[in-house]
């Protein structure tokens, strides 16, 4: 079942929902580097949403910085299909649309007023993270455009929305298919410094003084890598130089075994351990005792059919992250996002070739990071004339100035996979389950 918004409740198994933040016992995490409710102590309430394809997560932030609770639940769009393609299609019925767009609209101010009763402060912030699709539909706009060739978003800035009477933000995106989740990914991914020289100076939370950094102090070039691994496959790379992007349709397979219980990174597992035990050879096809009625592990019954489902959407995004870090550059490090990244195990990923052997020791789970760059995003940060980002107190924050610029989102190099002419060939040649390499050592 998802977390259900009511204070202290959790989920015994994890269903993607969003409401985590990020935190492992056994891995680096964006949230333990900085504190799991950690953020800019503003002065008033702020709240972040994040508005997925199948579920919507709130969290309230105090005017001191930590979250006091969470709201989660079941996007209610899904009864008119389960990914944005469907969803498209049924807006075209303008009863349909509205529905959708009164039901997450909905949703939100239910949310508000969990947090904080039919009283709503007039000093409240809000902003919200969603994929392009969502945010047409909540702004109540034709997302037709999104669903053809060329996959354009006329409309991909920043814009508000009324929720429970406040000007909510909605954030900007990069295209079509990479949107304001990922916007506010690479917030949360900037706000969070961790892993290379450019942490020197920061103090909890983010923050950095003027005076520990001498003015022609310059840190590093950092490159990260973000992937958001859900049914559109979504992956952000960037530098101080330039952002590239691009969205490799992985379809439902990471999900195909949440009816019974199993999850993406469960699958990724179970398909990992069968190549460690021989079970399952490189071009995915089970040992003859288990080819005809599949094999039962972990409880599970995997398929010979479930088994060829999950090789094409790996397949998707080791293309998507090959051809990024060729654009790009090899990334320092490689952030998961939600879910399904939460509990991603790095040495899975890489034996079964959804991620390259390049990343080993690279990767970080980031939780939900479109949640977390929504509260950083309302949380007052600004730019000032001289390029420099501060919270409401007036503090410096680091590495926070280029990623809040939304010129930089729109001026982003967003690549179209399917348009590359090397792509059928090498979707084909990534359906292996090896392990595969970018680069040499």
């Amino acid at each position: 079942m998802p977390y259900n918004g009511k204070k202290g409740s959790r989920c015994v198994i994890c269903t993607g929902c969003g409401a985590c933040f990020g935190e492992l016992h056994n891995m680096r995490s964006l949230a333990t580097e900085g504190g799991n409710d950690s953020f800019p102590a503003s002065g008033h309430f702020v709240i972040g949403a994040d508005i997925g394809t199948t579920t919507i997560a709130m969290a309230c932030v105090s005017p001191e910085g930590v979250v006091c609770d969470t709201y989660v639940g079941l996007n209610p769009q899904g009864e008119y299909g389960r990914d944005v393609l469907s969803r498209i299609v049924a807006a075209e019925d303008p009863q349909a649309a509205e529905a959708m767009r009164a039901s997450v609209l909905g949703f939100l101010e239910e949310g508000v007023r969990y947090f904080l009763g039919d009283v709503i402060p007039d000093d409240l912030r809000m902003s919200i993270a969603c994929n392009m699709t969502m945010k047409y539909l909540l702004l109540g706009r034709n997302p037709k455009e999104l669903g053809k060739a060329p996959f354009h978003a006329a409309n991909p800035g920043r814009e508000g929305v009324r929720v429970c009477g406040i000007e909510a933000e909605v954030l900007p995106g990069f295209s079509a298919f990479v949107g304001g989740d990922l916007y506010a990914g690479r917030l949360a991914a900037a706000w969070e410094k961790f892993g290379g020289a450019d942490t020197a100076g920061a103090r909890p939370g983010g923050e950095i003084a003027l005076e520990e950094r001498a003015p022609e102090e310059k840190p590093p070039a950092h490159r990260t890598l973000l992937v958001d691994l859900g049914t559109n496959g979504e992956c952000l790379l960037w530098d101080d130089s330039q952002i590239c992007g691009c969205a490799a349709a992985a379809g439902p397979a990471f999900e195909g075994g949440a009816g019974r219980g199993v999850w993406g990174a469960d699958l990724v597992h179970f398909l990992a351990e069968l190549r460690r035990e021989g079970v399952l050879d490189e071009t995915g096809l089970l040992a003859d005792p288990y080819f005809d009625e599949g094999i039962l592990i972990g409880g599970i019954r995997m398929t010979q059919k479930e088994i060829r489902d999950l090789q094409l959407a790996k397949s998707a995004i080791a293309v998507g992250v090959q051809t990024l870090v060729g654009e790009g550059g090899m990334p320092d490090r490689v952030v998961l996002a939600g879910g399904f990244g939460y509990f991603l195990q790095p040495e899975d990923a890489i034996t079964i070739g959804l991620l390259p052997e390049d990343f080993a020791g690279k990767i970080l789970p980031g939780g939900n990071t479109a949640l977390k760059g929504a509260i950083l995003d309302a949380s007052d940060i600004t730019v000032t004339p001289e390029g420099k980002a501060l919270d409401a107190m007036g503090r410096l924050l680091a590495g926070m100035e280029e990623a809040h610029r939304e010129a930089n989102a729109l001026e982003a190099k967003i690549l179209n996979l399917a348009q590359l002419p090397d792509f059928q060939e090498e979707f084909m040649q990534h359906t292996e389950l090896n392990p595969f390499r970018l680069q040499e050592t």
